[in-house]
């Protein structure tokens, strides 16, 4: 029904939730091939334009449980994968996030139907001790995910405001409040992390890029400096992006 009636008026469909997981939510990749097909039947019949993303895989089981759904015959059913990437602490680099993509990118694209990856949950979050991750380790942490992934055609999701009233946790932007006991108020303006201006930043530069390619850069560490190449719109002007992973 929700097809039928909506299914011009939405931008894609998300199916389930954590089929690859352990909980109640967990499906056995030979059930989950059936679902897939079923509601394929009915996107194809009513919005075979828009998408068809399998919801929150998870990083750990993300490739053996897409290896057995390509056993059930159920790839060309669906449109991409959404996968929850939770970085911890460490950076971009060290998580070695573009490396696990592109391993994600060839088992999914065995076929001529190019299938999308939809990146959740990438973000880092602000630590009160001062030796863990700050604001600005943050902005950087998420300006690098976002340059090393664009090479691969993927722009994860970006976490907007979270439910801190400081610097702390996940998210671009935190509102402050006012405390007078027993009395609290939460000021309704929005204040920026550096995240904030930093994704700014990067979004507006990715923006007039083309052909950004990522290229191996020598060093005492392999891996620890990355390097970027591509060309600036309208003109065509070389540019690189370099940056070591300290």
């Amino acid at each position: 029904g929700l097809m039928r009636t909506a299914g011009r008026d939405v931008s894609g469909w998300i199916l389930w939730n954590t089929p690859d997981g352990q909980s109640s939510l967990g499906v056995a990749p030979d059930s989950f091939a059936t679902m897939i097909a079923l509601t394929d039947k009915w996107r194809r019949r009513y919005c075979p334009d828009t998408p068809l993303i399998l919801g929150g895989l998870s990083r750990d089981t993300a490739l053996p449980y897409l290896a057995d759904l390509v056993k059930e015959g159920a790839l060309t059913n669906f449109s991409g994968v959404n996968l929850r990437l939770d970085a911890g602490v460490i950076s971009p680099e060290d998580s070695r996030i573009p490396e696990f993509v592109g391993e994600l990118q060839m088992a999914l694209n065995t076929t001529n139907d190019k299938k999308k990856i939809l990146i959740t949950d990438l973000d880092w979050a602000v630590e009160k001790q001062s030796s863990g991750v700050n604001a600005f380790d943050q902005a950087a942490f998420l300006s690098r995910a976002a340059l090393l992934l664009s090479p691969l055609g993927v722009n994860p999701t970006l976490v907007l405001q979270n439910d801190e009233t400081s610097r702390l946790g996940f998210g671009l932007l935190y509102k402050k409040s006012l405390s007078a006991p027993p009395l609290t108020q939460v000021l309704p303006t929005f204040h920026f992390k550096p995240a904030w201006w930093g994704m700014v930043r990067v979004k507006q530069f990715l923006h007039q890029m083309q052909d950004l390619t990522a290229i191996t850069v020598q060093d005492v560490v392999p891996g620890k400096t990355r390097c970027l190449l591509g060309k600036q719109m309208p003109d065509g002007t070389p540019v690189a992006v370099i940056w070591r992973n300290n």
